[in-house]
């Protein structure tokens, strides 16, 4: 408990960026490491180059639909997400739902598209449920797409957010990347700097016990349904056999004073 208070008191002592002069300013990660550069030249490629993504994605919405989508198609479409429209965040919401209805991983390239081109589209808050939602969409961040993440979140002081992504590194029980490690520590302690965001993570917890109690109580209704019917035929059944063996004893008081 020492060691928190004392790293929460070198955050806080430290909160703001770190600038050695007016004109040289440094944030937790430079700016080099998303690799801006390379990987906007590796769009660059006869194939990329010649996609439009706001055409290409509705062909590729239209191919799922009718159940012929591929991986290739959808490796094109994420890593040329760009001017995305409300509907169209639609379509990419679906197309990884049918993708992935088993919730098994996409390929790392198809990741860090869809982290890439939200982050610079500005759709982060359509991207975390989407992280969170493993089951539908299958997304499981690697180290270097969750810093990515992390940093985003943390530069514009999105430490909620921030935290959610280290929550998730930490259910992958990967503890490897020093840099993720640091990341996640830093998220996570900033977030006791800011009691909104922690209220609004008590509403998220009460809302997912609100969901867990709805669960059960329809779950207990339903055990009580069956229940009731298991009930019913098995009075049925008693009194079928009670009849019955009546019925016998009848018969065989009548062929005793009979016989």
């Amino acid at each position: 408990m020492s060691t928190l208070c004392r790293l929460c008191a070198h955050v806080k002592q430290f909160s703001r960026p770190i600038c050695a002069s007016k004109d040289v300013c440094r944030t937790l990660l430079s700016d080099a490491y998303r690799c801006h550069d390379a990987w906007m030249n590796r769009l660059q490629s006869p194939i990329l180059s010649k996609v439009a993504f706001n055409e290409f994605i509705l062909d590729v919405y239209n191919k799922f639909e009718k159940g012929k989508g591929n991986i290739l198609d959808l490796d094109i479409l994420t890593n040329k997400i760009e001017n995305v429209h409300d509907k169209e965040v639609e379509f990419m919401d679906r197309i990884l739902q049918k993708e992935t209805p088993d919730g098994s991983q996409v390929s790392r390239s198809i990741i860090h598209g869809i982290v890439r081109g939200y982050i610079d589209n500005n759709l982060t808050d359509s991207l975390l449920p989407m992280i969170k939602t493993k089951i539908t969409y299958g997304l499981h961040l690697d180290v270097l797409s969750a810093n990515i993440l992390m940093d985003h979140f943390i530069k514009k002081e999105m430490y909620h957010e921030a935290s959610q992504i280290a929550y998730d590194m930490m259910l992958q029980e990967d503890f490897s990347n020093q840099v993720t490690n640091i990341l996640s520590l830093y998220s996570t302690t900033k977030l006791l700097y800011h009691p909104i965001e922690q209220e609004s993570s008590k509403q998220e917890a009460g809302e997912g016990i609100g969901e867990l109690d709805n669960c059960h109580q329809s779950q207990h209704s339903t055990v009580q349904s069956e229940m009731k019917k298991e009930m019913s035929l098995l009075q049925k059944r008693i009194l079928m056999d009670t009849q019955q063996q009546e019925m016998a004893n009848v018969r065989k008081s009548l062929q005793t004073m009979l016989f």
